[in-house]
């Protein structure tokens, strides 16, 4: 079933595929036939600064960039860049984090809330939209941690109205051979645990 349109904000450090993550979202966005605009900033640091991945998708979209309190769903793959971005988010939006903890480099002499106080903030304010995704339990199932961002869409994609196809025909399209099948798998265990969250 096709919806009006769509923002999706994807935050995370710099090395955690947070812009592959988009590439493969918008990919498969397209492939069901919407109109996408995707757009990525990076923090200080390439390498362990703050990313950020917006994608928008309608039937016409003009502008890649989510102004805040418009993203209908953020993605985060470590604790302290999730916070910062949940301004972000729409009242009724959704948040899917991965309760990894390790701040940016830019994060370095200045105060900072600890992981308990992030997570217990995400779940006063957002109660069951708030979803937790254990690190342990998401490095066990993907089997390695340069595939967690392709674990944390596989959560994703259960909540999604994009198809199933749609999704996999956007991670052939991403990946070359070589990389394909640890990629799908992680994917496809993201996707099957969803119901145990």
């Amino acid at each position: 079933m096709k919806v009006r349109g769509i923002n999706i904000l994807i935050a995370g450090l710099g090395g955690q595929g947070v812009l592959l993550a988009g590439d493969i979202i918008s990919r498969a966005l397209l492939n069901e036939g919407y109109d996408v605009k995707a757009s990525a900033l990076r923090g200080m640091a390439q390498r362990g600064g703050m990313m950020l991945s917006h994608i928008r998708a309608g039937k016409k979209v003009y502008s890649p960039l989510i102004p805040k309190g418009r993203v209908d769903i953020l993605v985060a793959l470590e604790l302290e860049e999730c916070i910062k971005q949940v301004e972000y988010l729409k009242k009724a939006g959704s948040v899917f984090f991965l309760d990894r903890y390790m701040p940016a480099r830019e994060a370095k002499g200045r105060k900072i809330k600890g992981p308990h106080s992030i997570i217990k903030s995400l779940k006063e304010n957002f109660g069951n939209r708030a979803v937790q995704i254990p690190y342990d339990r998401a490095l066990n199932n993907s089997r390695n941690v340069k595939t967690l961002n392709m674990f944390m869409l596989g959560v994703l994609s259960r909540y999604l109205f994009i198809n199933k196809s749609s999704w996999f025909k956007s991670i052939n399209e991403t990946f070359s051979r070589n990389m394909r099948d640890d990629n799908l798998s992680a994917f496809s265990a993201g996707r099957n645990l969803y119901s145990t969250f």
